[in-house]
């Protein structure tokens, strides 16, 4: 009897919260969004950044990935609230926010307009 009782719980509770919005697309905050029709782009697309990277990029001595999340303001070009989202070495990661700090970006466009976003860009050391 405990069984079946317990079962019926599950069923009943199980199939209430799988009723529940749970898109978390839209708004981080009030200002800054995660989807959009346009996503951020570097100026210049991507060769420029490719060229930008090779420039930029000081010989560290050490391979390895940086996956940088950053956010493009629409008023701004330059990125802000720099962070870093995943790293294979910490003695990468100053290289790679220095990296993010100078570069300009195209803002996201979201319902025709340009929005604050949140991105992440990948910076790989070889």
């Amino acid at each position: 009897m405990k069984v079946i009782t317990l079962l019926l719980l599950v069923l009943v509770f199980g199939k209430g919260y799988s009723q529940t919005d749970v898109a978390t697309y839209g708004y981080v905050d009030s200002v800054t969004f995660r989807e959009a029709e346009v996503h951020p782009a570097p100026m210049g697309g991507l060769s420029a950044w490719e060229a930008f990277l090779k420039k930029e990029m000081r010989h560290v001595g050490l391979p390895g990935t940086v996956i940088v999340e950053f956010t493009v303001n629409k008023d701004d070009p330059t990125p802000t609230n720099i962070k870093i989202y995943r790293s294979d070495k910490a003695a990468l990661n100053n290289e790679a926010i220095r990296i993010i700090k100078k570069s300009r970006w195209v803002p996201a466009l979201a319902n025709g307009k340009t929005v604050n976003y949140r991105t992440r860009e990948e910076i790989e050391f070889k």
